[in-house]
Formats: structure tokens, C-alpha cells, sequence
């Protein structure tokens, strides 16, 4: 039988109650404080880590496909085959196209949809997560040394331009929603698929080039609070500006941005 006794101190209000066990068929309520800052800190700290499964899992598939003779290699192998050895006609869309998130980002600021952070907060985690997203391709690509499926050059793992796309894809996603996101994310799906189509990478470069572009993002939002102690600035209405400028000497288009600060 559960048997349940309340022990409210009157020096304790009803919102410091906490729930303790004392046996098995005995649960006791007692009346010690709760230290709610705790407990939200610690809530964060496991949202936080919720959010790296995903990139995680990718990046770590995508690690098991440099394994010789692994069944993520063998499936690489499998469709690169599938594709004609590279035999298919290559086309270059995914050089341009791996932008089109982060422009998205800006275009959707200037036209007044409403972002969940500011101009100034977004600046920044967006400078921080590229940053990491360059650092973290670029130096496994000169440590790992894998062989691309096109030529000997030895910078296949991981993919760039997969990351790059997923990094401006997820800061999409954040700030302006799923619908958005799902806009941003459809075009990073199609730049990764190119890449393997186009035989400039394997299937795992591409899954790992995801999980660190998503991976770099978050980083860039979680570094927020650094960056806001190193740069002290007060977001008082600042945005950015862009103008089209025609040069008629040389015939050449250009765009003028302003950020005002």
C-alpha cells in the first residue's frame, strides 16, 4: 500500500515542495527547497546534447566509410558504380547553389519576415558557425587525405560543399522556421546528392559533410554568449542595406551592402 504524507514546514512555501522516496511502497513529499536554476541549467545542458545526435550520427557514418572494406565503403563503392564511374554528364549548379541558404538568410531579413534572433545576434553565430564549419572540413580533409573518386587528389573527406549548404540550411531552419527550413534543407539535399552525381565525392563524404555543417551551426548559436562578451555592442534597430550598382565603363553589375551598426 502507498502510503503518502505531506510534511509542509510552515516556514516553506508551496512552491519549494520536493518528492522524495523512502521505501518501496512508501513515497514522502517533504518540504526541501528546489533550486529551479539548477534544474534549468541542467534541462539546457540535456536539450543541448539532444541536438548533436543527428549531426553525430552523420559525422560517424560517414567516419565508418573510410574503414577499408566497411559496409558504408562497400555502399559508396556500390553507387558510385551505379552512376557510370563518373561517366555521367557533370554539371556545375552545385558550385552556386550551395550559397542559396545563406542568401535565403539575408533575403528573408531585408523582405521584414520575423527571425527568432537579431540582426546583431545572427551575425554573429552565423561568422562563428562558418568559421568552424571552414576550420573543421578543411583540416580533416589535409588529416584524413582521402582519394577523390575523379582524380588521385587526396581532399575528398569530407565534403565542403555539403557542409557549407547544411550550415546556412540549419541557421535557416532556426530563425525563420520548419516551412523555411524545409526550403533551405531541400536545396542542401540536392547539393549533396550532386556532389556524389558529379563523382567529386563519395556517399560518405557527403553524410559526414552534413553532420558537420548542422554540427557547426548549433556551435555557432551556442557561442553566442562569448560573443557577446568579447563584442559589448547594444542591438538598437541595426540591419543591412543592399543596392544594385551598374558601372557602364566596363558593363558590370554589382551589389552595395551596408551594415549599419
Amino acid at each position: 500500500m502507498l502510503l503518502v504524507s505531506l510534511l509542509c514546514l510552515p516556514s516553506l512555501s508551496q512552491d519549494t515542495l520536493s518528492v522524495a522516496g523512502v521505501g518501496a511502497d512508501t513515497l514522502v513529499v517533504t518540504g526541501l527547497p528546489v533550486d529551479t536554476v539548477t534544474v534549468s541549467r541542467r534541462m539546457e545542458r540535456l536539450s543541448q546534447a539532444k541536438r548533436v545526435i543527428l549531426p553525430a550520427s552523420l559525422i560517424a557514418v560517414g567516419s565508418i566509410g573510410l574503414i577499408r572494406n566497411s559496409p558504408i565503403q562497400k555502399v559508396s563503392q556500390h553507387v558510385h558504380n551505379s552512376i557510370g564511374n563518373g561517366k555521367l554528364r557533370h554539371t556545375s549548379v552545385d558550385d552556386y547553389i550551395q550559397y542559396t541558404p545563406l542568401a535565403l538568410n539575408v533575403c528573408l531579413s531585408l523582405g521584414g519576415v520575423k527571425s527568432k534572433h537579431s540582426f546583431l545576434d545572427r551575425f554573429f553565430a552565423a561568422g562563428g558557425a562558418y568559421v568552424c564549419t571552414f576550420a573543421l572540413t578543411n583540416g580533416l580533409k589535409y588529416t584524413v587525405r582521402e582519394k577523390r573518386p575523379d582524380s588521385g587528389r587526396r581532399n575528398s573527406f569530407p565534403s565542403g560543399h555539403t557542409a557549407m549548404v547544411f550550415t546556412g540550411a540549419e541557421i535557416v531552419r532556426t530563425e525563420f522556421g520548419p516551412w523555411c527550413g524545409l526550403a533551405a534543407y531541400s536545396v542542401a539535399c540536392t547539393v549533396g546528392v550532386l556532389r556524389v552525381t558529379n563523382d567529386r565525392h563519395w556517399c560518405h563524404d557527403v553524410l559526414a559533410g552534413a553532420g558537420i555543417g548542422i554540427l557547426s551551426a548549433r556551435i555557432g548559436y551556442w557561442m553566442l554568449p562569448v560573443w557577446k562578451r568579447v563584442f559589448p555592442f547594444k542591438d538598437k534597430g541595426r540591419g543591412m542595406s543592399c543596392l544594385p550598382v551598374y558601372n557602364p565603363y566596363d558593363n558590370s553589375l554589382a551589389v552595395s551592402c551596408n551594415i549599419l551598426l
